[in-house]
């Protein structure tokens, strides 16, 4: 018993007997097989885990009689076949040598018995701890009995009846219902309800998780049950929107147990059978990420472009998606917008009403979503993907006009339209590069945006130089990769749309003058505009070009120069 004693002592909390009372753990025959032991009659009622540094009380009832001593014993090597009791008759406990006596209790009248220990802080979390009670009745212990072998978890995790206004992790029991989430990290919170007071989350992927209720921190977590739906408001109780139930919703097993209500907001009623209308989700994708996001704080007014992993409404076919930003917007609601960059110059646009709420399409009245790119602060210039009509049902931010405050509408209507990926005059982040209105006197790297009207020219570098003209003040080329070609584009920002320059009077020849050039040859020829082909246009060299949104049907425009300049 030595090594025994040694490895729990620290445990031990109360005296190991009464003066006069033999250990009967101490006085242990050869080892038989815990099944020829007397069927228990009294049983532990333990808590859920074992809280290290803490007091923990550890209950037997039963039948006992009232002055009843209880025996507790405890083991580090598990449940097994244990040694036989000399003084409880011969009785062979399940919990495996070296085994401590931790302390004895006496029953009261309400016949229950109560020991209170304290875990060491020298026990790992997470350590199994395995504890059986004896009682010694009968002449020479014959009539003894035991409890069922129990092991409980050391554990670090808070005190029951605490609360806990953010995530915290533990590992705490729960009812087992989890299909199709094999189950990761567990974290609890404290709900806004006195009962259930506790939240509880198993994470499934880095975005999903299955949603448990409890009264207790150390009691089993119990699924919510939904008596109206198919669990949609059940994100209510971790603090966020509905987004997806990515594993389906199910009618309750069989005297499956269950917390449930009708709408969102309403203090669940907990049913020790739910009725065969409750809906449970093993998995739910709320607006919340567990443990919580790294970013600013709830509210924070972000100037520029800042990268927060948000959850989003799913609506980005033809856009895989990379990395996050957001930003505040100018209205008071929705506060944010949010981006998922496709590539480096397209991405796809949502709105919330929360920078860590549930990001929303963005839907237009009157266009196929031109106007979006509003938003983000830049100009539109195309949507690669093309733009839909919503999907019956379909949630979405709406508006008609530029400029005007969106509205949300739980179900767009059916003009609404939702582009899954835009090209806007604006790059998500901001590249490095010259600040905004630097005059450039010589040729400059730089990765700027452009109107992709490029036909014959895949394109290479990019760079830029200042114009003399106040107008359009900046030119940028595109290095096409035949000799010393390149096509030309035309900007009055810096960071802002590069666009063809058009010629009134020829086929652009002229335009050699805007990279400090003369004309040699159009290696790809020159065109005229396409529809709705915006330029930079004038009609003889040394003229201040002029912007028009829609070029008329006599404005050339040449994919590709030769201008007998070496750029750069």
């Amino acid at each position: 018993m030595g090594n025994a004693w040694h490895l729990l002592a620290p445990f031990l909390l109360v005296a190991c007997a009464a003066p006069g009372v033999a250990d009967p753990f101490a006085t242990a025959d050869a080892t038989l097989a815990w099944e020829e032991a007397p069927p228990p009659t009294i049983a532990f009622t333990s808590p859920a885990a074992l809280r290290i540094g803490a007091t923990n009380t550890l209950t037997v009832s039963g039948a006992l009689v009232q002055g009843e001593r209880v025996y507790i014993g405890a083991s580090l090597a598990g449940q097994g076949n244990g040694p036989c009791l000399a003084a409880a008759g011969g009785l062979c406990l399940g919990i495996r040598n070296p085994i401590v006596l931790l302390g004895t209790a006496t029953a009261g009248a309400n016949g229950a018995a109560s020991l209170s220990v304290t875990v060491p802080t020298t026990i790992a979390n997470g350590t199994p701890i395995s504890l059986q009670a004896v009682v010694i009745r009968g002449l020479r212990g014959a009539d003894s009995t035991a409890t069922d072998p129990v092991t409980l978890t050391a554990s670090t995790g808070p005190a029951e009846g605490s609360a806990l206004s953010t995530w915290t992790e533990f590992d705490f029991a729960d009812d087992g219902y989890r299909d199709g989430c094999a189950g990761g990290t567990k974290y609890i919170k404290s709900t806004p309800y006195a009962d259930p007071a506790y939240v509880g989350v198993t994470l499934c992927s880095d975005t999903t998780y299955k949603i448990w209720l409890s009264d207790t921190i150390y009691g089993t977590f119990t699924s919510a049950g939904d008596w109206s739906g198919s669990g949609e408001d059940h994100c209510d109780y971790v603090g966020g929107d509905y987004v997806d139930a990515p594993q389906g919703s199910n009618a309750v097993d069989p005297g499956q147990a269950c917390w449930s209500r009708g709408p969102a907001g309403v203090a669940p009623v907990y049913e020790a059978s739910c009725i065969n209308n409750r809906w449970i989700a093993p998995a739910h994708t709320c607006s919340v990420r567990i443990p919580g996001a790294a970013g600013p704080a709830e509210g924070t007014t972000l100037s520029s472009w800042t990268e927060v992993n948000f959850v989003d409404d799913g609506y980005r076919d033809g856009c895989a998606g990379g990395r996050k930003y957001v930003k505040s917007t100018p209205y008071g609601d929705p506060g944010y917008v949010g981006v998922t960059l496709c590539d480096d110059t397209h991405y796809k646009i949502w709105l919330s009403t929360r920078l860590y709420g549930l990001y929303t399409s963005a839907g237009d009245w009157s266009g196929s979503g031109e106007d979006q790119c509003e938003y983000v602060g830049g100009d539109f210039i195309t949507m690669p993907q093309g733009s839909t009509a919503v999907d019956p049902g379909q949630p979405c931010w709406g508006r008609g006009a530029l400029g005007t405050t969106p509205l949300f509408e739980d179900t767009c209507a059916s003009n609404r339209w939702v582009a899954p990926v835009h090209h806007c005059a604006e790059r998500i982040p901001r590249w490095s590069g010259p600040r905004p209105g630097t005059t450039l006197t010589q040729w400059t790297a730089f990765n700027f945006i452009d109107d992709g009207y490029r036909d014959g020219c895949a394109g290479g570098d990019k760079y830029v130089l200042s114009t003399g003209y106040a107008s359009a003040p900046y030119v940028g080329v595109t290095t096409c990769g035949r000799g010393g070609s390149y096509k030309i584009w035309l900007s009055d920002d810096l960071y802002g749309l590069f666009v063809s320059p058009g010629d009134w009077s020829g086929s652009g020849e002229d335009h050699c003058e805007y990279v400090g050039g003369t004309f040699d040859s159009f290696p790809q020829g020159s065109t005229g505009v396409g529809a709705n082909q915006a330029c930079w246009s004038r009609g003889a060299a040394g003229v201040a070009p002029v912007y028009e949104e829609t070029c008329v049907n006599n404005r050339w425009i040449a994919p590709e120069y030769d201008c007998n300049v070496v750029i750069p």
